[in-house]
């Protein structure tokens, strides 16, 4: 019988020694184990918005979690100090660091639309008073692509304006963000509204920020001689002096004539409709342009795809304000020439005025906004 009993008893004894051992594995990592770091952020942010940009986190011992936000074309670097970003994260003064599985979240608010790479580094406390500067146990980014804010502009009269009679003029606006609008009025010509409100050293008939909406402005017009003018309205960020409006819109007023009749139009006579590149056609197009961004220090600030046709108009802003229209699909594009300010304000250019792009690399070129 004993020697029957006998391996029952060490058997519940290995038994035992298994789940001790089981025990042990669970309350200490395992060996080897690699710390490791995720950034996320929600769905398109959206310029001077406030967000989130949230991480989560492994780590074997204890570390902290350290993010920036850097400029298109400026990559990671291997420790916080070394970057050249925004540091997103405040010190981590008094603070000894994360263990296991844990998340965080900092904020991010991005002063202009464009691409944007978030870094991530999880760090070993250099001690509770010198906060951040210690070993890095690992890194990670994210590129971001931050949209520009919606903003809508309506010019309107409530009637239609005599010869030497003052008359009212409406503007409903709408911004998501706050936006400085302005609105001017002039003689009428060929070319339109200027690029922006800081061309002419017109009267403001309307100055003021706006957000959220739509809101309805109005201005007191003083009395007009018999002829055919242009109010144009722009939006811009408060901070921009009027350089690079986000939205326009203007509105031809026929004082004591009668508007002409519409001329028939021409084949190919109108800008193409267009829409927002994607996030792969921004970025091969933003790769396409990166040894101009370097040299001349500019950013590619949005690219408009055509829908009826292989080009594509991009703005790059910077060290030269410029719009340049490519042509290709996908993650191919090819630079046709540079085009005036009058093709910026009309968007995408038809194929008629592409064609004759070599014409205005020189000069103003061809107007693609008439018929």
């Amino acid at each position: 019988m004993n020697t029957n009993q006998a391996p029952k008893r060490r058997g519940r004894r290995g038994l035992a020694l298994l789940a001790i051992s089981a025990l042990a594995a669970l309350a200490v990592p395992a060996a080897g184990w690699a710390d490791s770091m995720t950034l996320t952020v929600p769905a398109t942010p959206v310029q001077e918005i406030g967000g989130q940009v949230s991480w989560s986190a492994v780590s074997e011992e204890p570390a902290l979690a350290v993010v920036a936000a850097n400029n298109p074309g400026v990559p990671c670097a291997s420790t916080p100090a070394a970057d050249q970003g925004t540091t997103l994260t405040p010190g981590h003064l008094l603070e000894g660091g994360n263990v296991g599985d844990w998340s965080g979240s900092a904020g991010f608010t991005p002063p202009t639309p464009g691409p944007y790479i978030l870094c991530g580094w999880l760090e070993e406390p250099a001690g509770l008073i010198e906060t951040d500067g210690g070993p890095i146990t690992t890194s990670t980014s994210l590129q971001v692509q931050v949209r520009a804010p919606v903003i809508s502009l309506k010019l309107s009269l409530p009637r239609a304006p005599q010869p030497g009679r003052p008359f009212v003029l409406n503007l409903t606006a709408t911004s998501e963000v706050q936006r400085h609008m302005v609105v001017e009025g002039m003689t009428a010509t060929k070319h339109g509204c200027p690029i922006n409100s800081s061309v002419e050293n017109d009267q403001h008939l309307i100055d003021q920020d706006v957000t959220g909406g739509p809101w309805p402005l109005a201005s007191d017009v003083e009395p007009l001689r018999r002829g055919t003018y242009i109010f144009c309205a722009w939006a811009d960020p408060t901070q921009d002096s009027g350089l690079e409006p986000q939205a326009s819109t203007s509105l031809t007023v026929h004082v004591g004539t009668q508007a002409p009749a519409p001329r028939p139009r021409e084949r190919h006579g109108h800008p193409l409709a267009g829409r927002p590149a994607t996030r792969s056609e921004f970025t091969a197009i933003d790769h396409y342009f990166r040894e101009t961004e370097r040299t001349l220090h500019d950013r590619l600030a949005w690219v408009h795809v055509s829908t009826r046709g292989p080009f594509a108009l991009a703005y790059l802003t910077g060290g030269q304000d410029t719009a340049t229209v490519l042509r290709g699909s996908g993650s191919r594009w090819t630079a046709l020439a540079t085009i005036s300010d009058e093709g910026l304000r009309c968007g995408l250019v038809p194929p008629r005025v592409v064609a004759e792009l070599h014409l205005e690399r020189y000069n103003e070129g061809p107007h693609p906004c008439e018929p």
